[in-house]
């Protein structure tokens, strides 16, 4: 058995998943798209070259280890990948949560938990309104429909 062979075979299988891990958490232009239909995601649209971007990013990290129950956490690098057409971008970092349909900028603090905080309020308080809507239009079918009677 060539032992080169195998150990460059190692090399090889190690580098290839350590760039898949290493990227696991990076959008493009097309799986963007994708995640935002899906819905909820959590964005950072960063530039490579921004040091704001770069500050942000060991608590953008905690917040990816840490999770949010059902929200994607990712990066979308803005300079090497068109943003979709709903995001506006005028400084960086941009952050965005996208949740049923609506771009919702992230402009709090730069720390895990008060983004965790802030993404958990805001589709509360979504739901909730919609849930209200809901519950208004149920009573006014019911009340047009005690009036035809």
């Amino acid at each position: 058995m060539d032992y080169n062979f195998v150990a460059i075979l190692i090399v090889v299988l190690i580098l290839i998943l350590y760039y898949k891990y290493k990227n696991r958490h990076e959008a493009n232009s097309r799986s963007i798209i994708k995640l935002i239909d899906k819905g909820p995601v959590f964005v950072d649209f960063y530039a490579p070259w921004c040091q704001y971007c770069k500050d942000l990013k060991p608590e953008f990290d905690k917040l990816i280890s840490k999770g949010v129950d059902g929200v994607e956490i990712k990066y979308f690098s803005a300079i090497t990948q068109t943003p979709p057409p709903s995001v506006q971008i005028s400084s960086f970092p941009t952050i965005v949560l996208f949740y049923k349909g609506l771009p919702i900028q992230y402009n709090g603090e730069r720390k895990a938990d008060h983004m965790e905080a802030w993404i958990k309020h805001v589709i509360l308080t979504i739901d909730a309104a919609e849930l209200n809507r809901q519950n208004a239009q149920k009573a006014q079918a019911t009340a047009q429909t005690a009036n035809t009677k």
